[in-house]
């Protein structure tokens, strides 16, 4: 790091809720303009980051240098956190800030400061830091370098619990609501410690760790005495991942007491409110420090701030839908969506009437004050909107805004370049021209139900250059808000994304074709069972023609006698071609078809056509189907392949192993909810605790002929189907490989 230390005196907790982008705000070739580099822990789309992101946008809109803003964006919750993935990723952001002369860069949340202080040496060493989403409790213990401020996420929830003791005076149960994503149990973790302060008067229930549908189940039915506490769902007790708004709104409508939040951002959702924080509030004040850092100030000179920016906010509709008394709510809460009496709308018009003769000389020097200000205020808004348009037109990608018609307003100049013509050809939904004609309906519909949320939306399209040539473009849009809270329109950006795409369609086709040859290697490894194989139904076929031959040559031919022989060769035949109809199916190539699939005769089929090369390596199977098991959906010959690896696989571990020890088991088996298990158990050498991941790898191999991509083929296999694959070391002897797939049960 850089210089001394600083040691903090406050604990900080621990965030993870925001994102890592990029967008220019100034020319990359100005080699005047000062650099800053946000990193995000998550998407920069989901609604509280997109609310954090324009706040710090605004804040460094009123700088009076150019500034340029890079945004990057880790996605930790759907990407994961590996040490692999963390080091690619620091390998690419260190290329790509090679020759930028960063400034100062703004990790937001807990994980994207820890990254930023174990890499920053080789990644932007002289840059200062400003840090914003991190609470006393992450910081607890640790030292900043000197070149490092930033602003604390202070998160309360016991006030929010005195909020609901208050509404409803008869509570006796809280259940908190909250995910099993790393983010989601740390936060739930700071909750239910403020929560025990109230167990002599509380019952408190925590739900994490089932399914959202279970988790919507549960709190439907909650007695009257009882309130829900929602924190966050980025991921469900089954693996499912989730945005947390959505969840918010799924959890208040189905709950049958209040709910209570503490972020905004979930007001308006059928949240009853609680007491809240602005992550936009805390993007301004992370603006407003590293322009005093761009201005020239030493960071060790800005202390670490943390703003007290929570306050009570209710929705008066939900007020009135649990029936509670107006009166209990606090003097200092903020009501929302409020529709007020007639008296309330308008008593400032009749004391204004009634006051009018005695006060008219005050009124209009309050008007002439108030033109005053207008003024001003219109001159700083023509100011800014100057300011905007000037750094929209150097940003590198193409930026717009649209009114809440959905009418075109202002395009940059990359937008421009791009579509060609001129701003006024393209005004209003004359955009709309220009949109793939397949692609319209859909790009209408998901931005029409974002603005009915007033939420930001993301989606890609097909747009016509300038040229003819349609291009992918993946286009972001976030909500622009008036100072009371009026939807103004949505600002965004747009993205040529068309050779990913491509690269995309190109992998899937490679991957479809390295399956079929894969298909067809295994398939010469059992040639030689196979033929062994059908040898005795063509044999007896064989036999039960010359039977029939010598019956035809008799004078009187026994008539039931011949029935009988063709009936045996008729059976003979449909057994050869039961032989042969898993390799048929196997070998055929053709596009990815997901069906329902049978998972018991699936395996049952596979070990079928294996049991003679079983045999042959003096191995005992067995094959325990669970009974009533749920289909899945998928590509029935994709699936068999992964089936026949493992079961060679199997057999092949076991090649030195004594005769007596040769055994391999199949099982299928209900697994996580909404999950059906494969498991292939052998009784091999095993495999080192440390290499059961490496095992998937492409090209690791531990046989001697092997060429390592039998595994990794069935983990793509298995990802593709939205499952998981993995391995464990028997408490014996050998290995265990499982295989969990979603399971299909809405009918077809």
């Amino acid at each position: 790091m850089h210089g001394a230390s600083r040691r903090l005196a406050h604990p900080w907790p621990t965030c993870a809720t925001l994102l890592v982008a990029s967008l220019g705000v100034a020319s990359p070739a100005s080699s005047q303009a000062r650099h800053v580099v946000v990193v995000y822990d998550e998407r920069r789309d989901l609604p509280g980051l997109s609310m954090f992101d324009a706040g710090l946008v605004e804040a460094l809109a009123s700088s009076t240098e150019a500034v340029e803003l890079y945004r990057e964006e880790m996605d930790l919750s759907r990407l994961g956190a590996d040490e692999g993935r963390l080091s690619r990723l620091r390998d690419l952001w260190r290329e790509k800030y090679r020759d930028v002369p960063v400034d100062v860069v703004v990790p937001v949340m807990g994980p994207a400061f820890n990254f930023v202080l174990t890499h920053r040496d080789s990644l932007i060493p002289d840059a200062a830091v400003v840090f914003s989403g991190v609470s006393w409790r992450e910081l607890e213990g640790r030292s900043l370098p000197t070149d490092a401020t930033g602003v604390i996420l202070q998160r309360e929830f016991a006030p929010t619990v005195e909020l609901a003791l208050r509404l409803q005076p008869t509570l006796r149960r809280v259940v908190l609501v909250s995910g099993t994503s790393d983010f989601d149990r740390v936060l739930a973790a700071q909750a239910l410690q403020e929560l025990r302060a109230y167990e002599e008067r509380l019952a408190i229930t925590h739900l994490d760790d089932l399914p959202l549908s279970a988790i919507l189940e549960e709190v439907s039915r909650l007695p009257a005495e009882s309130a829900v506490f929602y924190s966050t769902v980025f991921q469900d007790g089954a693996g499912n991942a989730y945005v947390p708004h959505d969840v918010a709104r799924e959890i208040a409508t189905a709950a049958s007491v209040p709910t209570y939040a503490f972020l905004d951002q979930y007001l308006g959702s059928g949240i009853l409110g609680g007491h809240m924080y602005s992550l936009a509030r805390y993007g301004q004040e992370a603006g407003r420090l590293v322009l005093s850092v761009l201005d020239g100030a030493a960071p060790s000179s800005l202390p670490v701030v943390g703003p007290a920016v929570s306050e009570t906010l209710l929705d008066w509709r939900q007020v009135q839908r649990w029936r509670l008394d107006p009166s209990r709510i606090p003097p200092d809460a903020i009501t929302r969506f409020r529709e007020l009496t007639f008296w309330e709308e308008y008593r400032g018009w009749m004391v204004g009437a009634l006051a009018l003769v005695t006060l008219q000389s005050l009124l209009i020097a309050a008007l002439v004050m108030q033109r005053l200000r207008q003024r001003r205020a219109e001159a700083r808004l023509i100011e800014s909107e100057d300011r905007f348009t000037r750094l929209a037109d150097e940003a590198p990608v193409m930026m717009w805004k649209v009114d809440t018609e959905r009418r075109l307003t202002f395009a940059n100049r990359s937008w421009l370049e791009f579509v060609g013509g001129t701003l006024e050809e393209h005004e209003g939904l004359g955009w709309a021209r220009l949109v793939h004609a397949e692609d319209l309906e859909r790009v209408l519909e998901v931005s029409g139900l974002a603005m009915e949320r007033r939420e930001g939306f993301s989606f890609d399209l097909r747009v016509r250059r300038h040229d003819g040539e349609y291009r992918w473009l993946l286009c972001n849009g976030v909500p622009r808000f008036s100072d009371s809270g009026a939807l103004l329109g949505y600002i965004g950006s747009n993205i040529d994304v068309t050779e990913s795409r491509e690269a995309e369609v190109e992998k899937q086709r490679a991957t479809t074709q390295l399956a079929h040859a894969a298909r067809v290697a295994m398939i010469g490894e059992l040639a030689a069972s196979v033929a062994h194989e059908l040898n005795q139904p063509l044999g007896a076929i064989l036999a039960n023609a010359e039977a029939a031959e010598m019956v035809l040559d008799e004078s009187e031919p026994a008539l039931e006698e011949l029935r009988a022989i063709l009936a045996d060769i008729r059976a003979d035949n449909q057994r050869a071609s039961g032989i042969l109809d898993p390799i048929r199916h196997l070998l055929r190539k053709h596009q990815s078809e997901p069906v329902r699939v049978d998972v018991n005769a699936l395996v049952e089929a596979i070990l079928k056509l294996a049991r003679i090369e079983v045999a042959a390596r003096r191995v005992s199977l067995a094959f325990e189907p669970h009974d009533a098991l749920p289909p899945v959906r998928g590509d029935r010959a994709q699936l068999q392949q992964v089936v026949m690896n493992l079961v060679l696989n199997g057999l092949d571990a076991m090649t030195h192993s004594p005769d007596a020890q040769r055994r391999l088991v199949v099982r299928t088996s209900n697994g996580d909810p909404g999950m059906v298990k494969i498991s292939v158990a052998d009784a091999g050498v095993g495999v080192r605790d440390d290499l059961l991941d490496t095992i998937f790898e492409p090209f690791y191999t531990t046989k001697e002929q092997g060429l390592g991509l039998g595994l990794s083929l069935s983990r793509t296999i298995v990802k593709a189907h939205r499952g998981r694959i993995w391995a464990e070391n028997n408490a014996d002897v050998g290995v265990t490989f499982h295989v969990a797939l979603p399971d299909c049960q809405e009918p077809t």
